[in-house]
């Protein structure tokens, strides 16, 4: 069976499964296909998936649909994660229900070959078998006591994949500010939600946890009982002022999950909650690299997966639920705890003395400018006599890895992993700056996805430096690898030598601020050789104010350039006259374009058709209504008293308040007063739409509207922003989007709305 009809198969027996179960006839709840496993044998994904309680991840059986029958090893490492016994073999010739513990055989029917009658066949043969697991599903149940810790682990990353997507959207609602692309948002999400689960898992051990807790409340109730722990190593887990909180949805998957947790024991057997706990920490690591001596009195691990006995002496930094998760290990063990444990590296002693020190930097977010001054601060009291400055888009790794090297003692030792991206020339011009005089180069190595240093702290220009790249190695001492400067390092480990070698014989040369500007240039920067440079040196989507730092031809052929007649050419007929002319006077092979050139890539965005967006809204909105104020809320009322605040010159402004009587203002000057602040605010919601402004002067009546209409406009606004935060890769695009949609619906400004629902005290819903 090939893939897509593979796909399809088990789509139709989900189908048929959930109209079984919407008989009311199963003890299932839902039918899933591919849900993702982590199993002894990697991750893998059932076929079908019968849930009785999906969101305790309590499965009553699955399918599998196996390209080789004679396969039991990936269905029962399934069974083993999922926490059943009993599993299902669809073949071509058989379905077979089989035991997991001891691989028997429990029942089996024919699977009768394809004709018209197969679906319908099919179908019941489906029913016969849900039939049969329901009774399985009971008989063969798994006490808690014999759940490996692989459906432990399940269960914990299954609920943070089911809440991270909630999670997020939330978060882009309410710290759009803060929060600017998706990918942000979901990594935030993540660390969130993963920080919850380690206070819970802390909580729970240390019996600090009482069970009377409201799902609504259980946020807050972590981090109020986290706080109270008198442990120095949790310290990190009492949570910081910009520490988001968790979405309603949110709280209620992660409340199933301490219920579940509850009645398994998770505590009870600290082998299985140790092999579980590690499984939680190499979740969340970010890099393999990890320490390979026993850490001496001076050594600083930070974001370092390994745990052991030996850690007495170690300054450790980690992200708290990381550090929490290492503390359950260390306390199930009786291991010792570290000297020193910080979930923020500049928050170390001033006076701290570090010798050795193993990170792995992979922080990719740009912290707000309160944070960076900070951290700016701490990195120059680091490097006497130096003072490093970085742009404003630096990451935060950039800003830990100079403050690590800062601190590194004399002859001391650093091992760092850091981005691929940090051999990019913005980031990797601040590192080596400061190395240079400073320390000694070991070894330097590049991946797809990693970047790592071995340095020590010593002046030994003669010593030998290893680079290793991603097809080959290749020796060089520490002078020529400083004097050849940091582009020439960055081509060299990317294997780039068809551009080295016009930079080593002199025919491309650093920009100078008097060819920057000229016709020559940018031209060069729409060649295919200009297009390569930029994305081995800047990376795949460089910003353009980095196109300076490019290597560039003479100012002799920059001329020549601009000399071109390029006008009556296509874009592409420009590109290819550009590289002819660069290939014949730097006597180079031009590269070929794979993409857009530079300039293009700098400013691409990612195109969404706002117009379908928009139309999408827009129908939602038909369904939902839009109310028309106060026309559509007087019809519950039988003809009550009203006044008429009409005006040709909209719309009202509050321009006064004296003794419980409001002054309105037209956009003329004309004035009205009213008797109380429910009907001025009426008056102002009002005056933004061409509805009757005939308020009822009975301020019950006029209450109970406002309050309605505020109400359903929450509501739309909230569809609103869901829809584009959700389409939308960035927070500013969803905004202004959101906001234009906004304004052509005609309703009142939402600043207006947001300061009656705070006058009033209206709960937003």
């Amino acid at each position: 069976m090939d893939t897509a009809t593979h796909q399809r198969f088990i789509q139709q027996l989900c189908h048929w499964a959930a109209t079984y179960i919407a008989q009311g006839r199963s003890p299932f709840r839902k039918a899933e296909a591919g849900t993702p496993l982590s199993t002894a044998q990697g991750p893998l994904c059932p076929d079908m998936v019968l849930w009785i309680n999906q969101d305790s991840f309590v499965a009553g059986g699955f399918i599998q649909i196996p390209d080789r029958e004679d396969d039991l090893d990936t269905p029962c490492a399934c069974a083993e994660s999922l926490g059943v016994n009993y599993f299902a073999i669809w073949g071509s010739k058989t379905l077979t229900i089989r035991q997991a513990d001891n691989r028997k055989i429990i029942e089996q029917w024919p699977v009768p070959p394809l004709d018209q009658d197969s679906p319908k066949t099919y179908e019941m043969l489906l029913v016969q078998l849900m039939d049969e697991f329901r009774t399985l599903a009971v008989i063969g149940a798994c006490p808690p006591d014999k759940l490996s810790y692989w459906h432990l682990t399940n269960l914990c990353l299954g609920t943070i994949n089911k809440a991270t997507p909630l999670l997020s959207e939330h978060l882009r609602r309410t710290r759009s500010d803060q929060v600017k692309t998706l990918e942000v948002a979901e990594r935030r999400a993540e660390n969130k939600l993963t920080l919850a689960i380690a206070r819970l898992l802390v909580l729970q051990y240390l019996k600090k946890l009482p069970y009377s807790i409201e799902p609504e409340r259980l946020d807050l109730a972590l981090k109020k009982f986290s706080a109270a722990l008198d442990i120095s190593h949790l310290d990190q887990l009492s949570g910081h002022d910009d520490e988001p909180d968790l979405d309603e949805q949110s709280q209620v998957l992660l409340h199933h999950l301490l219920r579940r947790l509850d009645q398994i024991g998770l505590f009870r057997q600290p082998q299985r909650a140790i092999c579980f706990i590690n499984q939680l920490l190499n979740s969340t690591s970010t890099s393999p690299l990890s320490p390979e001596t026993t850490p001496d009195k001076g050594a600083l691990y930070m974001q370092y997966s390994s745990v052991s006995q030996h850690d007495a002496k170690l300054v450790e930094v980690d992200q708290p639920q990381r550090l929490a998760f290492k503390y359950l290990l260390r306390a199930l063990n009786d291991w010792p705890h570290p000297a020193l444990c910080r979930a923020d590296l500049f928050s170390l002693p001033r006076e701290i003395v570090v010798q050795h020190i193993v990170a792995n930097l992979f922080d990719m977010d740009v912290s707000s400018t309160h944070y960076r001054n900070a951290w700016q601060a701490h990195i120059h009291a680091a490097w006497s006599g130096h003072r490093p400055s970085c742009p404003r888009n630096t990451p935060t790794w950039c800003y830990q890895a100079l403050y690590l090297l800062g601190i590194l003692g004399a002859q001391g030792t650093i091992h760092l992993c850091l981005p691929a991206s940090a051999l990019c020339l913005p980031w990797l011009d601040h590192i080596f700056a400061l190395l240079e005089g400073e320390y000694t180069v070991k070894e330097l190595a590049l991946t797809d996805d990693q970047f790592t240093l071995q340095l020590e702290r010593a002046n030994t220009p003669d010593q030998i430096a290893l680079l290793c790249g991603a097809t080959h190695q290749r020796e060089i001492t520490n002078r020529e690898l400083f004097g050849d400067g940091v582009t020439a390092l960055a081509l060299r480990l990317r294997g780039k030598e068809n551009l080295l070698r016009p930079i080593e014989a002199k025919r491309l040369l650093p920009t100078n601020e008097e060819s920057y500007d000229s016709d020559g240039l940018k031209r060069f920067h729409k060649s295919c050789l200009c297009h390569e440079l930029s994305e081995t040196l800047l990376g795949p989507n460089p910003s353009g104010k980095y196109l300076d730092q490019l290597p560039t031809p003479s100012p002799t052929v920059l001329n020549s350039l601009a000399a071109l007649d390029l006008d009556t050419l296509s874009s592409g007929q420009q590109t290819a006259l550009i590289d002819a002319t660069l290939q014949q006077l730097l006597g180079i092979d031009a590269p070929t374009c794979q993409g857009s050139t530079p300039e293009s890539s700098a400013n691409d965005a990612t195109r969404i058709d706002k117009k379908s967006l928009e139309d999408k809204i827009h129908k939602a909105l038909e369904v939902k209504g839009v109310p028309l104020f106060p026309d559509h809320y007087l019809y519950d009322f039988y003809r009550p008293e009203l006044r008429s605040y009409h005006t040709d010159h909209r719309p009202w402004q509050l321009v006064g308040e004296f003794m419980g009587t409001f002054t309105l203002e037209d956009s003329e000057g004309n004035r009205c007063d009213c008797p109380n602040d429910i009907t001025a605010y009426a008056v102002l919601l009002t005056s933004q739409r061409a509805a009757t402004p005939n308020l009822p002067t009975d301020p019950t009546i006029c209450q109970q509207i406002v309050e309605r209409f505020l109400t359903d406009l929450v509501h739309i606004h909230e569809l609103i922003w869901d829809e584009c935060h959700a389409a939308l890769p960035t927070a500013p695009k969803a905004n202004r989007l959101g906001n234009k949609i906004w304004k052509n619906l005609e309703l009142p400004p939402y600043k207006l709305v947001d300061e009656a629902l705070e006058r009033f005290n209206i709960s937003q819903p």
